[in-house]
């Protein structure tokens, strides 16, 4: 019995580090900044134009005048983002993701491309960064 109770006390604490280890707080940091945000700036879709990307908590929406034109779904993992396209009128393929930088400074997300085999998301995303909408 002694030897029972043992086994599942090493059990239990083997299974509570692991389950701490799993837990990234770069990428928990970096999920709580981005989700449930609006940001906005001048997207090349394919001319300039503001938009407004909006971020709930594993979709991006980017909206021109209120209306969605591209709709993503995305994951975070520490600073890198990644896209995987849901919906709208760009030529990409739903196949195709977008793995990009991300880094928040006070208002301001800059998305920076690492790689994209969709040319028309990869010129798309703004050369300066982003400005969060407070609401």
């Amino acid at each position: 019995m002694r030897k029972l109770k043992l086994l599942l006390f090493f059990i239990i604490i083997f299974l509570g580090i692991k389950s701490a280890s799993a837990q990234d707080p770069v990428t928990d940091n970096a999920n709580q900044q981005i989700q449930n945000t609006s940001w906005k700036g001048t997207f090349f879709v394919p001319s300039p134009q503001e938009c407004i990307m909006t971020f709930t908590s594993d979709t991006a929406y980017l909206k021109i005048n209120g209306e969605s034109v591209e709709t993503s779904t995305f994951e975070i993992n520490g600073d890198t983002l990644t896209f995987h396209k849901v919906s709208g009128g760009s030529p990409c393929g739903m196949d195709i993701i977008g793995i990009y930088k991300m880094d928040i400074n006070d208002d301001l997300l800059t998305i920076s491309i690492i790689e994209d085999d969709c040319q028309a998301r990869a010129m798309g995303f703004p050369t300066e960064p982003l400005t969060a909408i407070k609401e």
